[in-house]
Parts: structure tokens; C-alpha cells; sequence
């Protein structure tokens, strides 16, 4: 009798033995799928957060579309004149408002710099490299980073600055009219007060 009992026993112990196995299974894989539920649900939540409009009715992810007309017209004008400062310095551009009288006012004669005032066509052309820097880094930061992130929001903070900067330098020098630099600076001002606001 007690033989044949053992062997009872043993199969009860091993089915015990798989119950619980695949019951310990059940569980992790059920906690598992638990984590990664919730992990998928606040993946979710934080891509709902960076998407939702804030309390001035726009997106987060983009520059409001003020910000792009006015930067793709300011840095427009300024990249045309930063490549002809550095390939044909003294060239009139005629889509450049007032551009005749600021040649002129540097450089009477029409045309390029002289041959003796290669001085001038070397600043012109260092300028025309940092208009040109300039313009491409606020195309680079308005046009193509459509992620809100804390670099561009800095970005925005320092050329909002420094557009205020330019605008109140221009707008203060007496050497030429107003007509000439006034609207040179309400450019680069207004520019710069809707990258501050932006930032």
C-alpha cells in the first residue's frame, strides 16, 4: 500500500511543481506587460504634452508663422546683401531699398572698390561673411527644427538681442537719412522683438 502510494505522490508533487512554475510565468509576464503598457501610455501623454496648443493658440513643435514671414523677409535682404559684400563689394543691388545712397556713402564711385581702397572692400567683404552667417542660422533655426527644444529657444533669445542691437546702432548713426537706415533697423527691431517674445 505504501508503494503505492510514493509513486502518487511524486506525480502530485511534480504536477505542484509545474502548476506553480507556470504560475510564477504567468505572473512576470503579466507584470511585464503591465510596464510596458504603461510605458506606451506615457510615451503617449508626453507626445500629447509637447503637441498641445499653449495659452496663445499655437504649437509648441514649430515657430508661430509670424515668426517665419518676418524672418524669411528680414534674413531674405540681408543674405543678398552679405553675398554681394563678398563677391562684388561696391555693387548697387537694386532689390535692396536705399541701396545706391549706402554705396555711396562709403563708396562715390560706382561699380567696385578702387584698386586704393582695398581697405574698404576687405571690411565690406568680413561683414558680408557675417551677414550671411547670420541670415543662414535664423533660416537653420525658424525653417528646419520642428522639435521645441531649449538650444533653439536660446538661439532665438541671443539673435533676438543682437537684431535689437543692430537696429538701435543703424537707427543712431547721423552720417546718413533716416530714409536710408530707418527701415534697415525697423527690420532687424521687429525681428528681434518676435524672437524674444518666441524664445
Amino acid at each position: 500500500a505504501h508503494a503505492s502510494r510514493e509513486p502518487d505522490n511524486s506525480i502530485s508533487a511534480a504536477l505542484g511543481n509545474i502548476i506553480a512554475s507556470w504560475s510564477r510565468r504567468s505572473v512576470a509576464s503579466a507584470q511585464r506587460l503591465s510596464f510596458t503598457t504603461r510605458g506606451v501610455a506615457s510615451a503617449k501623454r508626453n507626445c500629447a504634452f509637447l503637441r498641445r496648443p499653449t495659452l496663445r493658440g499655437r504649437f509648441i513643435m514649430s515657430p508661430p508663422i509670424h515668426v517665419k514671414v518676418i524672418a524669411c523677409v528680414v534674413n531674405t535682404f540681408v543674405l543678398i546683401a552679405g553675398v554681394r559684400n563678398i563677391a562684388a563689394p561696391g555693387v548697387v543691388v537694386p532689390v535692396i531699398p536705399e541701396d545706391a545712397a549706402f554705396r555711396a556713402h562709403f563708396h562715390p564711385e560706382p561699380g567696385y572698390f578702387s584698386a586704393d581702397d582695398q581697405r574698404m572692400a576687405f571690411v565690406f567683404q568680413l561683414l558680408g561673411v557675417g551677414f550671411v552667417f547670420m541670415a543662414l542660422s535664423k533660416f537653420v533655426c525658424v525653417f528646419t527644427t520642428p522639435e521645441s527644444t531649449y538650444l533653439r529657444q536660446k538661439l532665438f533669445a541671443v539673435a533676438g538681442l543682437c537684431d535689437l542691437a543692430m537696429a538701435s546702432v543703424v537707427y543712431m548713426y547721423d552720417g546718413l537719412p533716416k530714409s536710408v537706415t530707418g527701415g534697415f533697423a525697423a527690420m532687424h527691431a521687429a525681428e528681434g522683438l518676435v524672437l524674444l517674445v518666441d524664445a
